[in-house]
């Protein structure tokens, strides 16, 4: 690996299975798409279970049996994405997923190193900047984060100053 341009503002981080199973578990919770899409789809089915039954069964009930319907659409959708995530996360080589990243902050943008690839992702294409749980996600794109970086190896103090630095030259 070349020389680091800028220590003060880089960081090292190991990237696991298990981050990457995480990354499934919270794609509901950053995924603007899917914040819309899922709720569509969910007020779609019930109503298409609640509609036939209107005036033929008592109110309290079909409150009752939506909210059932509902929970269970949930659960179903939570338990698919755990069960994608698992196989995903735990089968494959994953080779420059996984392992240790480094994360430079440069004047022309966020420079990723694995012992498999280095990058360079301009500031133009930092699109959002989330922190969620234990979790840093920086996107490059509306919907795709392409860097999720465990909050587990640093300090709260380098932490904030790093995330506060790709903010500030993103311009978020």
């Amino acid at each position: 690996m070349p020389p680091l341009l800028n220590p003060e503002h880089t960081i090292q981080y190991e990237f696991t299975r298990w981050d990457m199973f995480m990354n499934y578990l919270t794609i509901l919770a950053r995924n603007r798409s899917l914040q819309v899409f899922v709720p569509v789809c969910l007020t779609i089915c019930a109503g298409l279970q609640l509609v036939p039954k209107l005036g033929r069964e008592p109110a309290w009930w079909l409150i009752l049996s939506t909210a059932f319907y509902c929970l269970g659409f949930a659960t179903v959708l939570m338990l698919a994405l755990a069960l994608m995530g698992f196989l995903n996360s735990f089968t494959g080589k994953h080779r420059g997923v996984l392992g240790r990243h480094t994360l430079e902050i440069t004047p022309e943008g966020l420079r990723e190193s694995t012992d498999i690839n280095e990058t360079l992702h301009r500031w133009t294409g930092v699109t959002r900047v989330l922190s969620v749980g234990g979790y840093l996600f920086i996107y490059l794109g509306e919907s795709t984060s392409h860097f999720q970086i465990p909050k587990r190896d640093f300090s709260l103090e380098i932490f904030k100053k790093f995330e506060e630095e790709v903010r500030r030259r993103a311009n978020l």
